[in-house]
C-alpha cells in the first residue's frame, strides 16, 4: 500500500511491471539454488508508456538509425547498464552469479535485431555481441549467456539471417525462443 505508483492507465488504474530490489534478486535466486534447483536470470524490459499504446511489447522499439541503436544500448542509462548491473551483482558480498545457471541478456527485441543499417549490417546484433561478451566475462564460464529470440526473429531480413552472427557467438551458450504455447 506504501509503494509509489509509477504510471496509472486513464481509469486510474496502476500500471502493471516493475523491479523487484537487488536483495530480492539475490536472495531468491540463492534460495532456490539452495533447494537444488537450477536458475536462469531473465531480465526483461517493460515498456512503460501509456499514450499512444497502453504498456506496448518490447519488440515494438523499432530504432530509425544506428544512432538510435548504439544510443539504446550504450547510454549512462541505457540497455547495456541495465544488463550489466544485474551480471555484475552483489549484494552484502553475495554474488549473484554464484547462484545463477543461465543468464538470458535479452529477448524479443524483433524491432532492434531486424534494424538493417546497409546490406547485412545489423546494428543491435553487433550492440548484443558486445554485451554478450560483457555479460560473460562478468558471469564466467560456468553460467550458460543466452539471448530469446521472438518467433518471427528466427526468420530473415531481406535474405539475411540477421540473429546468426549473435548465436554463432563464442560468448552465446544456447539458442533461445520464446515460445508462448
Amino acid at each position: 500500500a506504501s509503494a509509489p505508483v509509477v504510471l496509472q492507465f486513464g481509469d486510474g488504474k496502476p500500471t502493471y511491471g516493475g523491479t523487484p530490489s537487488d536483495h530480492t534478486v539475490v536472495q531468491v535466486c540463492a534460495a532456490l539454488r539452495a533447494r537444488g534447483l537450477k536458475v536462469m536470470l531473465y531480465p526483461m524490459i517493460f515498456v512503460d508508456t501509456i499514450t499512444p499504446e497502453a504498456k506496448p511489447w518490447r519488440g515494438r522499439i523499432i530504432p530509425t538509425s544506428t544512432t538510435d541503436v548504439t544510443n539504446f544500448f550504450t547510454s549512462s542509462t541505457g540497455y547495456n547498464a541495465f544488463i550489466n548491473h544485474y551480471a555484475n551483482l552483489n549484494v552484502g558480498g553475495v554474488l549473484l552469479k554464484n547462484n545463477i545457471d543461465g543468464f538470458m541478456i535479452g529477448s524479443e527485441l524483433v524491432g532492434l535485431t531486424q534494424y538493417m543499417s546497409s546490406a547485412g549490417v545489423f546494428p543491435a546484433v553487433t550492440q548484443l555481441k558486445s554485451l554478450a561478451a560483457s555479460v560473460k566475462t562478468a558471469v564466467g564460464s560456468g553460467v550458460k549467456v543466452m539471448y530469446g529470440g521472438d518467433w518471427s526473429e528466427y526468420h530473415s531480413v531481406n535474405g539475411w539471417y540477421n540473429l546468426d552472427p549473435l548465436w554463432s557467438d563464442a560468448n552465446i551458450d544456447a539458442v533461445a525462443i520464446d515460445c508462448y504455447v
